[in-house]
């Protein structure tokens, strides 16, 4: 794939070399292109490489979160968890570096601090936080859906003597608490795992909680040498399934997703519900038809998890704490890990339920709440991310006419073309951005399917003999308006729900769905239909 004449340092700048990063480096590459990843860290893995917190895991199969790009890639790596840890996907990820040979495009220790367009010559300008500049005609952002934290500033912080740590930037080199009273603030996935790892390492384990969470056990275990060596044999089949499935998942791990329900949850009686449960334990709340729709069913439903915590924690007190109220079922990502309720019946662990007892100060020594004092020697942040929009928003990027993209979502929401383009952004393409199905699906098969779509519309655009590719405002308005419209009536936008989906955990951002919601396969369908007609949506210039 020729480019044409005109000055330039690279064809293509991608800005982050996590999954996103990785692979579109080895397959623009490979279609000719001359690119160039920048990262902030100093090592690959994106996600895997930031967070390393204690107890940090996926929460899809190993042998679905990883390339099916690359039989090779399959045939050479050993997974050793069905749900592998963060050090064992960074280890991953870097194999893949370097068996792909993509270090020598990818700069560590890049942190880009500005993208300008420049509409006179057609290309990108990246400034690095060194005063470095990087042109490019195109410019690929795969900075992740999660990757910017939240890190609230609570009265009398700075007046900890103690050690503070965030899951969001944990120390490789893990500090030694198991004689540590240790004070967690966060109960979302983050958090969550950590109460499993550190519950029988720290000294003692006081966990703050704002919001009761939805946690169902991952039944994490040792992979399976036949489960693994069915995922090779079986590759060329699967691996196209992750297209065809709402999940992204292939069926390497023998499903595709959760069970789908036939019984309708109103037309049942408590002691119909009561003998599910039985059956069911954990998955007794996820058997029905009508939970995903209906506010009534899904309280129902909600009502048969908490009595799966009143069963499984001891203290009525704690598991009373534990019980998620006035939050819809569904309405944020399901935590799935191993022992979470389990760790509150251990001695050296403590729950304090901030929506009965709120956080007055930081103190000297530990967390002043209404009811009392918590000493503590460390303080670990788990407070969630800016998801979806965090990272694009972050770093100042100027479109046509010195629009900024932060300014531009502000004012008028966030709106893209397929959570793939943005109108007056010209040759910027956003990787599992907000109005793809991103984090509501695999979001590894949604990265690779993103990329090779950037070496088709660059294809396409060469064949024009374009210089620009960009949404066009109407077709932009109307992506939006569906990414809308699936999601009304879903407990996704549920007046009683706030979550990271919505923007609604981070204080002035406007509450909107940022994902779509209709599935993997009909995301794809839709993205098909475009580029058949002519790419409809996208303006050639």
């Amino acid at each position: 794939m020729s480019a044409p004449e005109r000055e330039s340092d690279f064809d293509v700048a991608i800005v982050g070399a996590g999954f996103g990063g990785l692979y579109a480096v080895h397959h623009l590459r490979q279609l000719g292109l001359r690119v160039v990843a920048l990262e902030k860290g100093d090592g690959v893995g994106g996600t895997w490489y930031w967070n390393r917190y204690p107890g940090a895991r996926c929460d899809v199969p190993s042998l679905e979160y990883s390339y099916g790009f690359s039989k090779e890639l399959v045939e050479k790596w050993e997974w050793t968890e069905f749900m592998a840890g963060q050090e064992e996907i960074e280890r991953y990820l870097n194999f893949v570096a370097d068996h792909f040979d993509l270090r020598r495009d990818i700069r560590l220790g890049v942190e880009v601090v500005g993208c300008a367009f420049d509409e006179a010559n057609a290309t990108w300008d990246l400034q690095s936080a060194n005063g470095d500049h990087y042109r490019a005609e195109f410019l690929v952002m795969a900075t992740g859906s999660l990757s910017v934290p939240i890190e609230p500033k609570f009265p009398g912080a700075e007046d900890f003597t103690g050690t503070w740590l965030s899951t969001s930037k944990y120390p490789r080199r893990r500090p030694d608490l198991s004689s540590s009273r240790v004070g967690l603030i966060g109960t979302g996935s983050s958090g969550v795992q950590v109460v499993t790892a550190l519950a029988e390492d720290a000294g003692h384990l006081t966990v703050f909680q704002r919001t009761a969470s939805y946690v169902f056990p991952s039944h994490n275990r040792p992979m399976d040498p036949a489960m693994q060596q069915r995922a090779r044999d079986l590759h060329d089949e699967l691996r196209p399934v992750q297209r065809q499935t709402a999940l992204g998942l292939g069926g390497f791990a023998g499903f595709t997703g959760p069970p789908q329900g036939t019984e309708p949850i109103l037309g049942s009686t408590v002691e119909q519900r009561l003998a599910v449960i039985e059956e069911k334990q954990w998955m007794a709340s996820r058997v029905w038809s009508d939970v995903s729709k209906d506010p009534q069913a899904n309280e129902l439903a909600a009502e048969m998890y908490r009595e799966m915590v009143r069963r499984t924690v001891r203290d009525p007190e704690v598991a009373e704490g534990l019980c998620p109220r006035g939050l819809p079922l569904g309405c944020k990502r399901v935590i799935l890990a191993n022992g979470y309720f389990e760790a509150f019946n251990r001695d050296n662990v403590s729950l304090v339920d901030l929506r009965t007892d709120p956080l007055v100060t930081v103190t000297p020594n530990g967390i002043r709440t209404e009811r009392g004092h918590h000493d503590l020697d460390a303080i670990i942040l788990a407070t969630g991310f800016d998801g979806m929009t965090g990272a694009l928003t972050q770093i100042p990027i100027t479109g046509r006419g010195g629009r900024k993209l932060s300014k531009v979502w502000a004012e008028h929401g966030v709106k893209s073309l397929l959570g793939f383009q943005v109108a007056g952004f010209p040759n910027m393409f956003t990787l599992s951005g907000p109005g793809s199905t991103s984090v509501l699906s695999n979001v590894v098969a949604n990265l690779e399917h993103h990329v090779e779509l950037v070496g088709e519309c660059i294809a396409e655009l060469r064949r024009r003999g374009a210089r620009t590719i960009e949404a066009s405002a109407d077709a932009q308005q109307a992506w939006s308006d569906r990414v809308n419209q699936l999601a009304e009536g879903t407990m996704y936008t549920a007046a009683s729900c706030h979550s990271w989906y919505l923007g609604s955990n981070v204080t002035g951002k406007r509450r909107q769905l940022l994902a779509y919601v209709g599935g993997f396969d009909k995301y794809i369908a839709e993205c098909d239909a475009i580029i058949a007609d002519d790419y409809a949506g996208f303006v050639f210039d």
